[in-house]
């Protein structure tokens, strides 16, 4: 929303039925448009996934959290009162459970302590932001260490290189995280080390960069790819992806994809919207950031190796002779 007006626009929530909706986007600017009556209609009360875009303060956060049924929450922090009491008890969202967010141009305490606050009851966490502008990074590496190791997912986007800026953490993290299933890594966030400590739980390993994968990085993880077949290292990888920016131009990485169909890896190079700030996304591709039910997957646009696709219907039986 963005004025006073537009406020009365938004009646007709309040009639449509408690069961009429399972996620809902709510986007406002500037703070003063946002209506809390908003969240507070049946149907919006008891949606399980909720995407909320628009300047945050200690007061709207709450607000936001405090959905009875929510299990999926998007956030972006890009416009927040620095200097505010922020209360954000996870007693006010017992039930979630994944976790995208989104940090722009902001120094705002609260996004560490969110994460902190809900991490022992998420299974999936995604942390989108530009670490080289004003986001803490070594904070949150220790934020991850200490209270994201028995996380399912964990995927970081937003800045495609952590080089010179953070350190290799993910070494260590994947070593004391046991359930970890799905990953997603930047260049600079990780070393060789990496891969002889992926806990056997792993499945899909993505890869995000500017515009491919470099030649040191994917010599690193072409010197993994035997390990599975000898079982050296664990083998339960399914899926490797290597993931640039939506418009990035496609390069080939055929040694890699050999490499991968030779153990059996899939192996997908795709686009994805989220490296664009969410206020520049269209509604459509907000939608298609959000999780589902593997976890919390976004808008992938697959440029390589596609799955097959469906066998074509069977042909009517012919006609008797008339």
């Amino acid at each position: 929303m963005d004025s006073d007006d537009d406020k009365g626009q938004l009646d007709w929530l309040h009639l449509l039925p408690e069961d009429g909706l399972s996620r809902f986007r709510y986007l406002w600017h500037p703070k003063q448009t946002f209506d809390p009556s908003v969240l507070e209609a049946p149907a919006v009360r008891a949606v399980t996934h909720l995407i909320v875009h628009g300047p945050q303060s200690a007061a709207i956060l709450p607000a936001c959290l405090s959905l009875p049924r929510l299990e999926t929450l998007e956030v972006s922090l890009d416009d927040c009162d620095e200097a505010a009491d922020w209360d954000v008890g996870a007693g006010l969202a017992p039930h979630l459970r994944r976790f995208v967010l989104r940090v722009y141009f902001c120094r705002c305490p609260v996004a560490i302590a969110l994460f902190t606050a809900f991490a022992p009851q998420l299974v999936s966490f995604h942390l989108h932001a530009l670490f080289h502008v004003l986001v803490p990074y070594h904070e949150w590496e220790q934020a991850l260490m200490a209270h994201g190791t028995h996380l399912q997912h964990l995927i970081l986007s937003g800045d495609t290189s952590w080089q010179n800026i953070g350190s290799p953490f993910l070494d260590g993290f994947v070593e004391r995280a046991p359930s970890l299933e799905h990953i997603r890594c930047m260049q600079g966030t990780l070393t060789g080390a990496f891969f002889g400590r992926l806990p056997s739980s792993l499945k899909t390993f993505e890869y995000a960069t500017n515009e491919g994968v470099s030649g040191a990085a994917e010599e690193m993880i072409l010197s993994f790819l035997p390990g599975l077949r000898s079982r050296q290292y664990y083998g339960s990888v399914q899926t490797i992806r290597i993931i640039v920016p939506a418009g990035s131009p496609y390069r080939e990485h055929r040694e890699l994809e050999e490499a991968c169909d030779e153990v059996g890896i899939r192996f997908e190079h795709v686009q994805d919207e989220l490296y664009a700030p969410a206020q520049y996304l269209s509604a459509e591709a907000v939608i298609r950031s959000s999780a589902n039910q593997h976890g919390l997957r976004t808008g992938f646009k697959v440029l390589t190796n596609p799955p097959p696709p469906p066998p074509p219907p069977p042909l009517p039986p012919p006609l008797p002779p008339s």
